[in-house]
């Protein structure tokens, strides 16, 4: 972005008047290709990369990691690769499937599972030549060139490939080693191979330092600046003699690559007319500081807008709200419709609702073993609503009571061994470690659980997962309660809370900083509360059993908190300002009158798309 300006500040430049220079050239081939072809700017790569960092190559190489550890990872980097013949739409699907399949618990697959994968089934027979311990190095590389065959492999380009097969074949010989042996044989060989041809015929110049010496020009970028690149690492061949001895024999050893290294600075910086030193902030979520050569240098940030794109795809979406998807969503008929818990994500951050309401995106996560609040926050509440549903229309005396807690309890077991009862996509259960972290949460609930259920006898159970659908204005509301009780003329909406804090309702959250919209007005009122979920029941609660209601919060926490029960009357205090305030809202949409901004709070911390928010660097 940066050469485009330059470019359109300065017109009589040239594409040949910008070089782009990189510590080492092999750790960033694949990006400036990437990054230069995406903007659509042409370049002439000088050559200065091995063939242990050939794209083509290293997803070779993923097939010992593969053989090692059959990982979702490992078997994701074979089945994606564009290297290889595997079929794509079943690659997505078994994405897809299996970070749904697992999610939480891991992934660790039956063979017969994996079996019905087509992919798979090639894969797996690709590989039966490499599945042993030893064999002589004639032996692995004949397994290592049928498997490529099996797998349809092809290179970036016709030298390296010829280069590959090449070494395959010079590597044979009758010295029996084992495959991780052979592995690093294999990649002490690729290394030393370097692919002498240079990437297109015009345009902006891009080289490693070293390859730069001598050549003048307007305007220098020098990329990939950090602690961890400048001054370089040393490479592998480099470990075997210490420096005191390359000092010795006039080899090239640590002080003189640091000299050498600052001189480079100082002839780029003095041979140009201007010159950008960049360094990414985070490279693979670890956080990057800047070189030790610059830190006599002024530096200011440059933010790039956030672009959700696949390589070689084009892009897939860009920040803009798209008013037409949200109508067809949300409208019709005259009226919007929209459930209490999309208002309330609507309210904590019109930036993530857009993303999972109306985009439809949601976080790409791989299978793992972990905790998953959220299914452990499900098999809570369908206990609970368990528990009560056989004493619906009964009112709560000791005998109920007892009925509810063994009830609960014994649910409780049921679903913690049985998780997929509730979802599906659980059909492989908890996973041992999980299960047996979670266990002893069940008699802490179950104490939590007896305690509330005892200060509501005399209450009478109306419902349990309860669904109502009220009109206000022109938005039709819809909720789903966990549970509802009577007591006296009054209806309590019980809601069942798993986290560790109870709900705060309070107008004009102070950690909110969202009191605007875009052009400066106001924003409608149910949208400046720290929680509208609450205050919504309380309103579709009051129109559907036309009484009086109060919000009851229910707290089933494993952590046993001093408060069990939260009650929120003052709700009724501010219900009607809410409730003119959803039709101001209905209006705003109405005549687009919106902008979908993140909400800038506390919760960002935890949000999955922290890393593609517009207020990230805020």
């Amino acid at each position: 972005q940066q050469i485009l300006a330059e470019i359109r500040e300065n017109p009589s430049l040239a594409w040949e008047d910008f070089l782009v220079v990189f510590p080492e050239m092999p750790s960033y081939r694949t990006v400036v290709k990437r990054i230069f072809g995406r903007m659509g700017i042409p370049y002439r790569m000088t050559p200065g990369y091995t063939l242990v960092r050939d794209p083509s190559i290293v997803s070779v190489l993923s097939i010992f990691d593969l053989l090692e550890a059959q990982s979702w990872e490992n078997l994701m980097n074979v089945f994606s690769s564009p290297f290889f013949d595997f079929n794509p739409k079943e690659t997505a699907r078994f994405s897809l499937e299996t970070r749904e399949e697992f999610a939480g618990v891991g992934f660790f697959p039956e063979k017969k599972w994996l079996g019905r994968w087509k992919n798979y089934q090639k894969l797996n027979k690709a590989l039966a030549g490499l599945k042993k311990n030893t064999g002589t190095l004639s032996d692995w590389s004949t397994a290592l060139l049928n498997l490529i065959e099996a797998l349809g492999w092809h290179g970036c380009e016709a030298e390296s490939s010829s280069m590959f097969y090449e070494i395959c074949e010079n590597l044979r010989g009758e010295d029996v080693v084992d495959r991780q042996t052979f592995r690093r044989i294999l990649e002490y060989a690729l290394e030393s191979a370097e692919v002498e041809k240079s990437k297109g015929e015009f345009g902006v110049r891009i080289m490693g330092v070293l390859d730069s010496a001598g050549i003048e020009t307007e305007i220098v970028f020098f990329g990939g600046a950090t602690d961890a690149a400048l001054p370089t690492a040393a490479s592998r061949h480099e470990f075997f003699l210490p420096d005191g001895l390359k000092k010795e024999l006039g080899l090239n050893h640590y002080r003189l690559q640091i000299a050498r290294e600052r001189l480079d600075i100082y002839r780029l910086k003095c041979g140009n007319r201007k010159i950008f030193f960049t360094y990414p902030t985070k490279v693979n979520g670890i956080e990057q500081s800047k070189s030790l050569m610059l830190f006599d240098l002024d530096e200011f940030p440059f933010d790039t807008p956030p672009v959700f794109s696949l390589t070689g795809t084009g892009r897939l979406w860009r920040l803009q709200d798209d008013w037409e998807k949200f109508m067809e969503r949300f409208y019709d008929n005259g009226v919007f419709s929209f459930s209490a818990t999309q208002l309330d994500k609507l309210a904590t951050c019109p930036f993530r609702f857009y993303l999972e309401e109306v985009e439809g995106v949601f976080p790409y996560e791989v299978p793992s073993i972990e905790e998953d609040p959220a299914l452990w926050g499900l098999i809570v509440h369908r206990a609970a609503q368990d528990a009560a549903v056989r004493f619906k229309g009964m009112i709560i005396d000791a005998q109920s009571a007892a009925g509810q807690k063994q009830l609960f309890e014994e649910r409780l077991e049921f679903y913690l061994n049985n998780p997929e009862s509730i979802d599906p996509h659980r059909a492989t259960g908890f996973s041992p470690v999980v299960k047996e972290f979670l266990k002893p949460r069940v008699p802490i609930i179950c104490r939590m659980f007896n305690t509330l259920t005892d200060q509501h006898i005399g209450h009478k159970i109306v419902d349990v997962e309860h669904k109502c659908t009220e009109t206000i204005g022109k938005i039709v509301l819809t909720g789903k309660f966990d549970r509802i009780e009577e007591n006296k003329d009054l209806v309590e909406v019980i809601d069942f809370k798993t986290g560790r804090d109870f709900p705060v309702v309070e107008k004009n959250a102070p950690d909110r900083n969202k009191f605007l919209d875009a052009s400066g007005n106001p924003l409608p009122a149910c949208l400046r509360f720290s929680n509208t979920q609450f205050i919504l029941y309380y309103l579709l609660a009051k129109k559907h059993f036309s009484k009086d209601s109060l919000v009851i919060a229910w707290k089933l926490h494993f952590q046993e908190p001093d408060e069990i029960e939260k009650r929120y009357p003052h709700i009724s205090g501010i219900a009607d300002e809410f409730e003119k305030s959803i039709e101001e809202l209905a209006e705003r949409f109405l005549t687009r009158n919106f902008r979908f901004l993140p909400s800038r709070d506390n919760s960002c911390y935890y949000c999955d798309f922290r890393d593609f928010c517009p207020a990230k660097n805020e």
